[in-house]
């Protein structure tokens, strides 16, 4: 932490410190609160894995069935928290916030370090403003920013990807700036990139984009330099690879494949891509994107890029940040966060994680940010602007802190966190459910139907078989919201084989009848 003037490491340690405490102690929270806030079902099928690993049970999220349907560094890494809980599974997810805080805690120090690197203009003198000096405005934006926190400790791979990322980000940095390229310097970042696609599986667009990069600025003479990157990346995420192709003949993980599997609803996904990109504008504010909030989509994202489109041409924002910052060493992370947003809008079935697939953009708009709020230089704040923006950052403020406390004090407890009780309690019978993370978590005789976790179900939902699949597995019970069980009865030609007996909420129980 060399590069930090006295004054900047006194508060990025500071924002490291608050970040680590204020995420740590969201593990401190009761069951029923742990299934339903923060952590995404998926997230189950994560802890579930390593709670199976830590068992000695092998990779499986359900102890029947082996799968690769996770990113796999995030899982192991959470091994050991699983092991200390002795078999206490509520105990283990707690634990697994530690990890989550110190990836956050570290990637504030790595942001304010990247930061400081591409910084241009001469060091801040220390009798300024705080807010006039971007690499403490990055850690106090990644410390402060609701949406980030909840990016970084949802309970799946996010929080560590966007932690490698960085490095991958400072890894790069470093070798633009030491004016070397050598080698070994290509041969130990190719490392870095083989760990950062173990940590996420897309995060090979970001090694082709480095390569591509490369390849156009130095030609001929990068080519040397990219094998040795490339060879030494596949090297180190290649058993992953290899696991995925031997035993379940792809090297997609099932999860993946069962996002794109069936037809991609474009306009829901350019819907939200619009609306995710406001809320990563705005830095503090997000709202949950679902289908009772669906009209303010369109009125969201106009009234936050519109005004964004226009203030960042009034102010000629690309010149400030060109003249601020060097963007040269962000330009491959650009075009690959590019294209991964258009991967995952035009293949991917799965708009309710699009925010998830747009961390990388989300990380490089807070570089942009802190230039902006550091650097821009406004002669006449008229005292309608000033209000304005002291208004909208109090309001973005006070959404997080209302956001954190929630987490502790909100009594809504998930329907799929009771359909899990409720399969706890009937333990002789087999149930399946397409949402099964925190279900199969719970209980152990629940089993996965969308094919995220279970190759078979994958396969039958694949080849137009779940009904043969369902009738050899011969299921007890199905459980689920009303729109997935409509659909999945519909089409597996089983809706006259079950019958519903219960419900809570969004979750119906249909019972086998024959």
């Amino acid at each position: 932490m060399s590069h930090f003037t006295s004054r900047q490491r006194k508060y990025v340690w500071m924002m490291s410190a608050v970040t680590f405490v204020t995420r740590a102690v969201l593990g401190l929270r009761g069951e029923a609160n742990q299934a339903s806030r923060l952590f995404k079902d998926d997230s189950f099928y994560m802890m579930s894995c390593a709670w199976h690993l830590a068992q000695g049970h092998g990779l499986t999220a359900d102890g029947v069935h082996p799968t690769n349907g996770i990113q796999p560094l995030f899982v192991f890494l959470d091994v050991p928290m699983f092991w200390l809980a002795q078999g206490d599974r509520w105990l283990g997810v707690q634990l697994t916030y530690i990890p989550m805080a110190i990836f956050s805690a570290i990637s504030v120090l790595l942001a304010a370090l990247i930061m400081r690197t591409l910084y241009t203009s001469q060091p801040d003198d220390d009798r300024r403003s705080i807010f006039r000096d971007p690499v403490i405005l990055v850690a106090i934006l990644w410390t402060a920013s609701y949406p980030m926190l909840a990016q970084m400790m949802n309970g799946l791979e996010t929080g560590l990807s966007s932690m490698m990322f960085l490095v991958s980000v400072y890894a790069y940095c470093r070798i633009e700036t030491s004016g070397k390229r050598s080698i070994k310097q290509y041969a130990l970042f190719g490392g870095v990139l083989g760990v950062l696609v173990l940590a996420r599986i897309d995060a090979v667009f970001f090694v082709a984009a480095i390569c591509i990069s490369e390849l156009i600025r130095f030609r001929s003479k990068a080519l040397l330099r990219i094998l040795v990157m490339g060879a030494v990346a596949v090297l180190v995420s290649s058993p992953w690879f290899i696991y995925n192709y031997m035993l379940f003949g792809n090297l997609m993980p099932m999860s993946g494949r069962s996002e794109s599997a069936g037809p991609v609803p474009l306009a829901i996904n350019i819907h939200s891509l619009g609306f995710f990109l406001a809320d990563i504008v705005t830095v503090f504010i997000m709202f949950p994107l679902s289908p009772l909030s669906i009209w303010v989509w369109p009125t969201w994202t106009a009234a936050i890029l519109i005004p964004a489109i226009l203030l960042w041409r009034r102010f000629e924002i690309t010149t400030l940040v060109q003249r601020n910052l060097n963007v040269r060493p962000l330009i491959p992370w650009m075009i690959a966060a590019g294209a991964l947003g258009l991967y995952y809008v035009f293949i991917f079935h799965a708009p309710y994680f699009l925010d998830r697939y747009l961390q990388p953009l989300r990380i490089l708009w807070f570089f942009v940010i802190a230039i902006i709020i550091a650097r821009i230089q406004v002669p006449h704040w008229g005292p309608i602007w000033k209000v304005s923006v002291a208004s909208f950052v109090a309001l973005g403020l006070l959404f997080g802190c209302a956001r954190y406390v929630n987490n502790f004090t909100a009594t809504w407890v998930s329907d799929l966190y009771e359909a899990g009780l409720w399969a706890k309690s009937h333990p002789q019978s087999r149930v399946g459910m397409c949402q099964s993370g925190v279900a199969g978590f719970t209980a152990d005789n629940v089993w996965n139907l969308d094919g995220k976790v279970n190759h078979d179900a994958l396969l039958a939902l694949k080849n137009h078989t779940m009904h043969a699949y369902l009738d050899t597995t011969r299921f007890d019970y199905l459980a689920d919201w009303l729109d997935f069980m409509h659909n999945f009865l519909e089409v597996s030609q089983s809706a006259n084989r079950y019958r519903q007996i219960d419900s809570f909420k969004l979750v119906r129980i249909y019972q086998r009848v024959e």
